[in-house]
């Protein structure tokens, strides 16, 4: 179990909180993280998996390695917020793992994280 929150699973508590989920998308877009996923090249096939929602698929990433100890070392990869949101198509939600546990960011968060990047993949947000 995790002793501190990191900043994204503290992100996603206060959202809840605060029931307005559009809360974690600050946090989300400024954070690092790794994603199951088949290197082939230079890309990265990201690994789809059912979601919690019965109707849905979902990506799982997590903001460390160790999160993921359980997923075999050679399909977690480092990937900047662009590369994961190119990647994802359709309706997936993204599964955010921590060692104890994980959130959902739903699908429907997504357009509103693109719209955070700037065309070249920074953040709007970066000075």
């Amino acid at each position: 179990m995790e002793a501190v929150p990191t900043p994204l699973k503290a992100a996603f508590a206060e959202a809840r909180a605060r029931r307005d989920m559009t809360e974690v998308l600050p946090v989300f877009v400024h954070s690092r993280l790794f994603v199951v996923a088949v290197a082939e090249g230079d890309e990265l096939q990201l690994f789809i998996t059912k979601s919690p929602r019965p109707d849905r698929m979902c990506v799982t990433v997590a903001e460390s390695r160790q999160a993921l100890a359980r997923v075999p070392r050679h399909l977690v990869h480092a990937i900047d917020m662009e590369r994961l949101l190119r990647g994802i198509v359709g309706a997936w939600d993204i599964f955010v793992m921590y060692p104890d546990g994980g959130d959902i960011l739903h699908a429907e968060y997504l357009p509103d994280l693109r719209d955070m990047l700037a065309p070249d993949g920074t953040r709007k947000t970066d000075a």
